[in-house]
């Protein structure tokens, strides 16, 4: 595996809380003027989805990119059976599998935060709860790797959790409410006026 000593030693540390980060793209950028093509190509494949579509030798025996698929399968089946529960329905078809076929499932911790996540009254919040355990899982992911490509992947599902938790502003999301809310309100008035 490569090193890339300047490349990482360039990039700005990441918290969860943080709002200033590079951008994802830019990101990818950097990465581009400085690692090989394979790692560069496993670094892209590094997404916050766990389908391996474009998936060959390559990158399913990359540590990174296989224990992040199946946590992220088991974190996502969690949420499904807990969903289907709630409206009773059945989820097997909903949920990911192995090659052979078997449902990711997720044990103690993550089982009981993703469900601490979905009991949540806020979407949110139960957000932060799921985000707080990705970003553990991908410091975990870390150790023993400083200055590889494989570093760089997880660098890059940090920047892409930052860049989803981006798009919840409160004050956003408060105006958009509203918005739909009087347009709603107006429709349903238009609606009970009597007709000529």
């Amino acid at each position: 595996m490569s090193q890339y000593y300047y490349a990482l030693s360039t990039l700005p540390a990441l918290s969860l809380e943080q709002d200033i980060f590079p951008s994802p793209e830019k990101f990818l950028e950097i990465c581009a003027d400085w690692l090989s093509q394979k790692d560069l190509r496993l670094v892209h494949l590094s997404t916050l989805s766990p389908d391996t579509n474009g998936a060959d030798e390559e990158n399913v025996s990359n540590d990174v990119l296989v224990r992040w698929r199946t946590f992220e399968s088991e974190l996502r089946n969690e949420m499904a059976k807990l969903r289907g529960t709630r409206l009773k329905r059945d989820t097997t078809t909903f949920l990911r599998t192995d090659e052979s076929g078997v449902a990711f499932q997720g044990f103690g911790v993550v089982a009981e935060l993703v469900r601490s996540a979905v009991g949540e009254p806020s979407p949110y919040l139960g957000e932060k709860i799921l985000n707080q355990l990705r970003w553990s899982f991908l410091d975990e992911l870390l150790v023993g790797h400083i200055f590889d490509a494989q570093a760089l992947q997880v660098y890059y599902l940090k920047l892409q959790i930052l860049a989803r938790n981006s798009y919840f502003n409160l004050e956003l999301g408060e105006k958009q409410f509203q918005k739909q809310y009087q347009s709603l309100s107006a429709k349903i008035s238009a609606a009970d006026q009597p007709q000529n």
